[in-house]
Parts: structure tokens; sequence; C-alpha cells
């Protein structure tokens, strides 16, 4: 309520019950003068009820004034709080039917645009938003060759490669080759073996797979061919042992799925920054999953001077992005431009996804390990409480969250002698599998993570304990042991149906995988519509 120069709140029953202060009274005062526009009082509870007074004496608590008007009078308000030094905050909260917009935040271009995703974010959240967002912009633009590769674009066909390429794949080689002018698991390996002997022509490329126990113990068993593969597993094994693989100049080192090496003090990342190449590539759809030092790994592996050096790449990489400026991103993407090409699913003329949403319930077992979960969230909780433990809460949810999430997709599915989590992971809610690499089952990861102390995924310890027996894992050393489906009761019980497999059987079943089959079965021979995604 407007009184002279100064604005109060009222209660529902007309009483006054605070004064907002000079500064906030002056701007509104300004604004009297236009009929479409209202102010709003928002305060927070919490701030509310954080702020402690005395019945006898006077108190200040925090709030925000929220300015509704139409859009045409948006930039003249704008205007005139701006006279009075009043500047516009994101607000925390919006009424329901209107959009977010700030006629005195800097738009390229001069256009107000809708700033709604902003609501609700604090200024942290609201700098992290701005930075990613940046990024997605910079990384948008590398779909583009410079001016320098566009005249090295290939015109012919290369001799030994029997499929035609398409133009974007010519620019690609031209780019690869340009920047090289200075004067992948059993599964991977197969993959680019069979890539090889579909798109070159037979004899043309001389191929080994460095992989097994049966893999060269020496480099004469490798200088001699055109192509060799492995994993970062068994890369990450030699480079502990022979030293096979850093032993041999290489012509060149391509990394597939690069963004293993991103973690720079896990074993991979150092078998791999120690392979000596002059050329060196990265092959990656997630330079950047968590952090911007990812990228720094990347460049590591790269060898690319200066930005390889920590204090380079943080001062004229990070620092600049965390400014509100308007060039912020200009070293970044000056950076990126000149070592990246992008490409996505445009290229690939895909058909529009159809989906389709089917409801599964839970088996009874599934649902007795679902409960067992949430309840012992709820007893570490509760022992983290009470004990006043240094572990911190969000690690325990967390950790919930995965092992629901895995008990949704794979159900109470396990694989015979195999043994519990707990037997290779110290015990607490810490010890809990955080991510996909801490609980896959699969050969290399499980390699590579009893070879470090850290998981490179998540960043929880891995550091093992002799709580109970372990198995070996076909094809791994000593010592090397797989941790069973999450779910801790009922995995070793059969349900209704069960999968097969060659070999090793899993024991258990999943009621999402079961639909999922059912859906494939009732599929026409020869379609995909059911053969997509499962989210």
């Amino acid at each position: 309520m407007p009184h002279e120069y100064s604005f109060s709140l009222l209660s529902e029953k007309g009483e006054v019950v605070a004064v907002l202060d000079v500064d906030t009274c002056n701007a509104l005062h300004c604004l009297q003068g236009y009929q479409g526009v209202r102010a709003t009082a928002v305060v927070e509870t919490l701030r509310l009820v954080q702020t402690r007074v005395k019945r006898s004496s006077k108190g200040v608590f925090p709030l925000s004034i929220d300015i509704y008007g139409t859009q045409d009078e948006a930039s003249e308000v704008g205007d005139k709080l701006s006279e009075t030094h009043a500047f516009l905050q994101h607000p925390f909260f919006l009424e329901p039917g209107y959009e977010y917009v700030n006629p005195q935040y800097f738009q390229l271009g001069g256009e107000m645009k809708s700033m709604t995703y902003l609501v609700r974010l604090s200024e942290i959240e609201h700098r992290a938003k701005r930075i990613s967002d940046e990024v997605d912009r910079v990384f948008n633009s590398l779909d583009t060759m410079g001016l320098d590769d566009a005249d090295t674009v290939l015109d012919a066909q290369p001799d030994a490669i029997n499929t035609p390429l398409k133009d974007r794949q010519k620019a690609a080689l031209a780019f690869i080759k340009r920047r090289e002018n200075h004067d992948a698991c059993q599964k991977a390996l197969d993959v680019w073996k069979r890539e090889v002997s579909n798109h070159v022509q037979p004899g043309a490329l001389r191929i080994c797979t460095f992989h097994g126990s049966s893999r060269p113990k020496s480099t004469k068993g490798v200088i001699d061919h055109d192509l060799v593969l492995t994993t970062y597993a068994t890369l990450s094994a030699d480079c502990d042992d022979l030293r096979v693989l850093q032993n041999v100049e290489w012509y060149r080192v391509v990394l597939d799925e690069a963004h293993w090496i991103r973690n720079q003090t896990s074993n991979q990342f150092r078998a791999a920054e120690s392979l000596n190449s002059e050329r060196k590539w990265c092959l990656t759809g997630t330079p950047i999953q968590n952090r911007l030092d990812d990228l720094e790994s990347l460049l590591k592996f790269l060898h690319f001077e200066p930005f390889s050096r920590t204090s380079i790449f943080r001062k004229h990489i990070l620092e600049p992005l965390s400014k509100d400026t308007p060039d912020r991103a200009l070293s970044l993407r000056a950076l990126l431009h000149m070592i990246c090409l992008r490409r996505n699913e445009k290229y690939l003329d895909l058909p529009e996804p159809l989906y389709v949403e089917f409801s599964v319930e839970f088996d009874s077992e599934e649902r007795q390990v679902y409960n067992s979960i949430l309840k012992k969230c709820a007893r570490d909780l509760d022992e983290v409480v009470s004990t006043g433990a240094k572990i911190k809460k969000y690690c325990i949810l967390f950790a919930t969250i995965m092992k629901t999430r895995r008990l949704c997709n794979h159900g109470i599915l396990s694989v015979p002698a195999q043994v519990s989590l707990s037997a290779t992971l110290p015990s607490g809610a810490d010890s809990e599998p955080d991510c996909d690499f801490c609980g896959s089952n699969d050969e290399d990861k499980l390699a590579l993570r009893n070879k470090n102390e850290f998981c490179t995924g998540c960043g929880r310890s891995l550091s093992s304990t002799s709580q109970g027996p372990t198995s070996k894992s076909p094809g791994l050393g000593s010592g090397a042991s797989t941790p069973s489906c999450p779910g801790d009761a009922n995995v070793d019980q059969h349900g209704p149906q069960s999968f097969t497999s060659p070999g090793q059987p899993p024991q258990g079943f999943s009621t999402k995988l079961l639909a999922v089959v059912g859906n494939l079965v009732k599929s026409p021979p020869g379609s995909k519509r059911c053969g997509g995604s499962l989210l």
C-alpha cells in the first residue's frame, strides 16, 4: 500500500505489518504513472522463519518485489528503474500464466526474449546455467569448417575405400588431413574390425587385435600391422606390465569413447597419455560430461600446448567463462574451432521417433527388493542423523536412486559365480555403486575398476576389502571379481520366467526386459518399430 513516498505490506485484516526500505520505495514510486503495471511482494517462508525477532523489537527480513505489466511497457519501465539505480534480478517466484522478461538484461540483437527458465535459480545456479548454455552454443557452432579447411576438401574417392564417401565425410577427412600436416572391449574391437571389412578393400589393411592372453608380448608383434585395436583395460594392463604399446612410436593414435580418460588420476588416462605419437585424435559424443575439466584431460592426451597445462587452461578458458561479459566464451570458441569437428544426428536422415508408453508393474520379488532398498536408505539416514556421522546425506540418496534405477531396468537378474558388492567394496553408505561404471559387470570396465583407487565416473573410493570370497572373471587376471546385480536380497531366486544365454545363463528375471522381449516377439518380421531405444 503506497502512502506518500512509502510502501507497506498489509495483513488480511488490512493492518500494516511491514514497511519497505527507502530505496525500494523510490523505485516503486517512479512506476505509479503506469496504469498496466503492478507490483507484488513475495517472501520466502524459510527466510521469514529464520528471522528471529523479539516481541518488543522490530525485525528486518528480505523479500522480493515482482513487477507485472505488458511487454509494450517493459522497455520504458526498465529505463525508469535504471534512473533510480534499481536493477531487476531473476525472480524465485512467478504467478501462473506469466512469462518472465527482463528489459535491463543484455540480449544479443536487442530483442527481449523469454527468460522464464531462469525463475527459481539462485545466483550460483544461474551462473552455472549461463556457462552451460554458452558451452552448448560453442559446440553447436563446430559443425562447420573454417576457410582454411575449405581449400583442402577431398575431390576424389580414396582408392582403398569401397564405400562412396558423402560430402560431410570428405570434409571430415580434409579436416584431419590439414591438422596432421605438420611439415576399443572385445565387442568394440569386433565392431571396428567389421567396419574395416565393410568399407575397406580386402588386404588393404593388416589388422592386429591387441587383447586377451594371446596378445603380442613384444613390439615385433605389432609394428608390422597397419591397424592395432585394443581396449582401455588392455592398454592399462599393458602399461603396468610389458609396456608393449608404450614402446612403439605410433603414426597415429585414435581414442574411441575418449571420455573414458576424463579422470586424470585414473590408470587409463595415464596409460593413454603416455602413448608416443605426434598425431592423436579423440572420438567422443560427450567431450564434457560433468565438468569443463573433462576437456582439459583430452587436451593433455593430445599434448595441445599450451592449453594442456592446467594453469593456462584455467586462466584463459575457465576464468573468462565465469565472467558476465559478451565475449566470455571467445577463447573457448577459438580453441574448439581449431581442434574440434562435430557431427550430429541431422546427417543420418533418421525418421521421426515414435514414442509408445507401456506401464509395467513389479513382480512380487522385485517389489520386495525395491522395498528393502528404500528401508535400507531410511535406516542409513536415521543412523547418520542419530550418530552425527560425517557421511553426506546426498551420497546415501544418490546411491539409493542408482540402485532403484538398476532394479527397474534389470530386475533381479544376476550372473552365477559372482559375489555381492560388499565383498569387493568397503562397507558404509559410500560403498554403494554410484554410477554405471561402479556397478557394471562388463569385463573391461571391471579390469579398469580394479586398477583404480577411485571411480572414474563418480569419484567414489574403490578400495577393496577382504570381507568374503571372490571369484575370477574369465579373461581377467588374478584378483578380478565382479559385483552382483544390486538389490541385496533375493537376487538368486528364480522368477516365473528367466533369460538364458550361451555359457553361463543369468539367474532371476526382469519384468521390464520381459515386456520388451514380448514386444519384439509381437512385431512383424523385419520391423524396426519396437527395436528402438529403451527408456
